[in-house]
């Protein structure tokens, strides 16, 4: 297991040495950031030394030669609009983005472990439909939609909860809720797939012959056996639940990563995007290491050699 954790870590940097690679290459394509920090009526002449004094008017090989000299001592360089240090810039949004992204973890899987289960249970009848007919609605809704939605239905009609900021349980509710529901869809469609699987299983049958009462075998055993794939998934669509956060911190106005990248993008700000994307890329991969952990952890019969 240890080899095993020290050649995922190794892997993950070079999957983040690609990702910030490419991000490098394709912001070079952007457009040139220097033209905006300029006022209207700056001269050629300024326009030519400030472009020097940011090091972009030398050739992209050797741009991209510091960059990566600098990123190995953890340097991103500075931020061309908030004049200072991209990545600690970067780190300062990362509790902001971890809260709403555990909190929408935490409501995916309230929402779809239960709702999965039950609808395994009782394969074939009104809940199983309903609760699959709600699961494909949840995954076919834009996030963007769903946050407008759950604003216009909790903060305007009803005036229940806040709409934008961060600070207590109350104004994390709903930009939670808008990046955890469509990951609740996605857990209540596999675990209904992977509980039938293992509810037919023989070990099952003989569970439920030797008298054991239905809740044991459902939680202890069936739905144990089942459960890992689910951990893996969450690994998996970490990525997207980023993703979802992105727009979410937008709408909600949420000061965390995703909205510090999208501003990024906006002004040209080319340190900070390299630098989200090089964090980014880092926990994706680390939530992938952690979800197979757990998976081992959960079921004995997972080994990683």
């Amino acid at each position: 297991m240890q080899r095993y954790v020290v050649r995922r870590l190794l892997g993950a940097l070079i999957v983040a040495w690609g990702a910030c690679t490419v991000v490098f290459l394709l912001l070079r394509l952007s457009g040139d950031p220097v033209s905006l920090l300029l006022p209207v009526e700056a001269s050629y002449e300024d326009y030519v030394q400030l472009k020097h004094s940011l090091g972009f008017d030398k050739p992209l090989v050797v741009q991209y030669w510091n960059f990566l000299k600098n990123a190995i001592r953890g340097d991103f360089g500075m931020s061309l609009r908030y004049r200072s240090p991209a990545l600690p810039l970067v780190l300062e949004r990362l509790p902001a983005t971890f809260e709403l992204t555990g909190f929408a973890v935490l409501i995916g899987l309230a929402v779809g472990i239960p709702v999965g289960v039950l609808c395994a249970v009782h394969r074939g009848k009104p809940i199983d439909t309903i609760g699959m007919w709600l699961s494909l609605c949840g995954q076919a809704v834009p996030v963007f939609w769903l946050a407008l939605e759950l604003i216009l239905i909790f903060a305007v009609k009803f005036r229940l909860l806040p709409t934008y900021g961060r600070g207590g349980l109350r104004r994390l509710i709903l930009p939670a809720t808008a990046v955890g529901l469509p990951l609740a869809a996605i857990i209540t469609r596999l675990l209904k797939s992977t509980m039938e699987e293992v509810l037919s299983e023989d070990y099952i049958r003989t569970a439920n012959a030797k008298g054991l009462g239905p809740s044991i075998v459902l939680f202890k055993h069936a739905l144990r056996n089942a459960i890992g794939p689910v951990l893996t998934i969450v690994g998996v669509q970490f990525g997207s639940l980023l993703g979802g956060a992105v727009v979410t911190e937008m709408v909600f106005a949420w000061p965390g990563m995703g909205r510090l990248l999208l501003q990024a993008v906006g002004n040209r700000d080319f340190e900070v995007v390299q630098a989200v994307v090089f964090v980014t890329a880092l926990l994706v991969t680390g939530a992938n290491l952690v979800a197979d952990v757990l998976c081992a952890v959960v079921d004995p019969r997972v080994r990683y050699e």
